[in-house]
């Protein structure tokens, strides 16, 4: 099965996920499992490279998503969304606009980003 995004080099900010095709305006781009965290685990989590990867989820806990979700760049104009489906456990990326093939898909980090943004 062909993906329809794909992970490549982006200029100055590494790699980042980019269409294989197009999306149309509300059209889910990618759906990924969660590995959920409680604050625990957060703690320890928190200690590690992955500190900067997770995402919010609820009042005690947080989530790993999986696929490639970890890879999304950030923008103040993003042509994206994330929205979380906690009942089920993933995380849906959600086209905010068309998206042509080969356009970089970018979301908005809610925590803003914490590093310089080009």
């Amino acid at each position: 099965m062909e993906r329809d995004i794909e992970i490549r080099e982006t200029e100055g900010r590494g790699r980042g996920v980019f269409a294989r095709r197009d999306f149309r305006t509300g059209e889910v781009i990618e759906e990924a499992p969660v590995i959920v965290l409680d604050n625990d685990q957060y703690e320890l989590l928190n200690r590690t490279v992955l500190r900067d990867y997770y995402f919010d989820w609820g009042e005690h806990s947080c989530a790993i998503p999986l696929g490639y979700s970890l890879i999304y760049n950030h923008s103040n104009r993003p042509n994206a969304m994330a929205a979380r489906d906690r009942e089920h456990g993933t995380i849906r990326f959600l086209a905010l606009q068309d998206i042509a093939a080969g356009q970089e898909i970018l979301h908005r980090y809610e925590c803003g980003p914490w590093f310089d943004v080009r």
